[in-house]
């Protein structure tokens, strides 16, 4: 049995979070108290189906026990709200029944209230025994990540320990496919030649490979993308599939982005010259973003200098195979302390007329994400508080991380990342997450 159940317990002081622009803002306007509260909300999707009710029980010395109770099968929003809790820290204790009223499941962990602060915490409940008995809580204050919470099981997705992928996973493209997902992404063999993998999920969070082989590869010898073939962004129109990927003739020349086209998502023809090539600030191009704003494609991608000083930039089209590069170009520089002097690899939500960027910091460090929001998707204003995800907020043991893909789904967001492993520098694929109350 993999993930059980995922609580949000928060300080009931804010109740404003969501997947744009206010996003990173925790604190709002509140009446000091000396009294708080909890909401714990429920993940449906990975309940077992055995549970039918959830007893959630807060207890601390001196104090009468806070109890309340969640019938599962009720068809209401799957939380349980604790009110007037005196601040400080509790013990809770999280019990799962099934229809006899026997208790199944259980978990404990210890959660604090804080005066005139929104505190975030989620609790994820994982089986230790055979199917029955105790479940370990693990628990993640996202103070920092502005509600975002790396997935415990991460990473989602290592390499095979073939020829293709000797240095690892990462740089991936999800794309919801009716009721599955789909995964692109790159592999790193020697020599920094690079393949697109395939791997498919039926809920974003457990994935399987398509094959152990790779769906796309390098092009010929003489070809303009004999180099490599990284992964980039998906649309999926009327059936067909389009997929931008990154690629060169050798690394220390000029880089392009090339068209593959498929039918299935899995046999690609590849278009046969690069439809956006390097120019003056950006020599050096990969592909990050692509969105269909009404009958115009809108392409955002990393240019670098030969130095790597990376920037951000937009191209536009209305056939996805002539592109004409937005003439104010770039977009975005790297004008804040830690971005380092280099960004890069923006991946954008487009909502309601708003545009939300996630982008990172790039060398010399891949350490954070920051957020960018944006009008009319060509001028951007940042997020003061970012970086908002970091190493720091991962638990893998990565000494970078980096080309975030940003996405929303029902009720969260998340953002697959890439990890790097201290030693080899191993890529892996990973899932950070906010849930939207």
């Amino acid at each position: 049995m993999k993930l059980l159940i995922c609580l949000t317990s928060i300080v009931i002081l804010t109740l404003q979070f969501s997947c744009s622009k206010e996003e990173p803002s925790l604190i709002s306007q509140v009446t000091p108290s000396e009294q708080g509260g909890i909401s714990l909300k429920f993940d449906p999707t990975n309940i077992p189906d055995n549970v039918i009710s959830v007893v959630a029980t807060l207890s601390r010395e001196g104090y009468d026990n806070i109890s309340a109770s969640l019938n599962l099968l009720s068809g209401n929003d799957a939380e349980i709200l604790l009110e007037e809790i005196p601040v400080g820290t509790w013990h809770l204790k999280v019990d799962a029944l099934n229809e006899d009223t026997n208790i199944v499941y259980s978990g404990e962990a210890d959660v604090t209230i804080l005066e005139s602060i929104t505190a975030q915490v989620y609790l994820t409940l994982y089986p230790t025994g055979n199917g029955t008995g105790s479940i370990y809580i693990y628990v993640t204050w996202a103070t920092s990540g502005f509600g975002w919470f790396d997935h415990p099981a991460n990473p989602l997705l290592t390499k095979i320990g073939n020829s293709y992928d000797l240095y690892g996973v990462g740089h991936s493209y999800v794309l919801k496919d009716d009721e599955n997902y789909k995964m692109y992404y790159s592999s790193q063999s020697d020599n920094s030649v690079t393949y697109v993998y395939l791997a498919t999920s039926p809920d974003g969070l457990n994935w399987t490979r398509y094959s152990d082989m790779p769906i796309l590869y390098p092009g010929n010898p003489g070809s303009w993308d004999q180099g490599r073939c990284s992964a980039g962004p998906v649309i999926k129109e009327n059936g067909n599939y389009k997929m931008y990927y990154q690629s060169f003739y050798e690394v220390d020349g000029p880089w392009a982005i090339g068209l593959a086209t498929s039918s299935d998502g899995i046999s690609w023809t590849k278009y046969p010259t690069p439809v956006l090539v390097g120019g003056t600030w950006d020599i050096r191009l990969r592909p990050s973003e692509l969105l269909k704003i009404g009958d115009e494609y809108h392409l955002y991608y990393t240019g670098f200098s030969y130095s790597y000083d990376g920037e951000i930039g937009l191209a536009t089209s209305t056939d996805g195979i002539v592109w004409t590069k937005y003439t104010d170009n770039p977009i975005m520089v790297s004008d804040k302390a830690w971005e380092n002097g280099s960004i890069g690899f923006p991946s954008i939500l487009y909502e309601n007329g708003t545009y939300n960027m996630v982008y990172q910091s790039y060398l010399p460090e891949n350490t954070g994400f920051g957020f960018a929001y944006s009008n009319d998707g060509k001028t951007w204003e940042k997020d003061d508080s970012s970086p908002f995800f970091n190493t720091e907020d991962s638990i893998g043991d990565f000494i970078k991380i980096g080309w975030a893909n940003y996405r929303k789904y029902e009720n969260e967001c998340r953002i697959y990342y890439t990890g790097f492993a201290l030693g080899d520098g191993e890529w892996t694929i990973c899932v950070a997450r906010k849930f939207i109350l």
